[in-house]
């Protein structure tokens, strides 16, 4: 369904351990934005919605992911990317057209960009 890269399960796992609250998990929304493929929306929650669809990944991470979503993230990949510019989760998607394969997003800002 979703994978999550072993260097993205760390990392979340080491900033859940840091939030001042205690989250269940990382909320996840995918929405077409045109041409230019998928919008991403990633957020550490103390709960899911009872809509979401729950995934437990093999690193122990709860995954809550938007029942709109759900269609567009199949196949895709979380990963977890460190660069001279920065750092980010970034989403490795099929379903993503090519010009917009390089949109990544900050945990917990509700912000991606491309």
């Amino acid at each position: 369904m979703i994978d999550i890269t072993e260097h993205a399960s760390q990392t979340l796992l080491a900033v859940m351990a840091r939030t001042d609250k205690p989250a269940a998990g990382l909320r996840i929304t995918a929405e077409p934005k045109g041409d230019s493929g998928l919008s991403y929306s990633l957020g550490l929650v103390s709960e899911g919605l009872s809509t979401d669809h729950v995934i437990t990944t093999p690193g122990g991470i709860t995954l809550f992911v938007a029942k709109d979503s759900l269609t567009h993230l199949i196949g895709a990949t979380l990963d977890y990317q460190e660069t001279e510019s920065g750092h980010a989760f970034k989403f490795l998607n099929p379903h993503d057209c090519p010009s917009a394969r390089s949109e990544s997003c900050e945990c917990g800002t509700g912000s991606c960009s491309a």
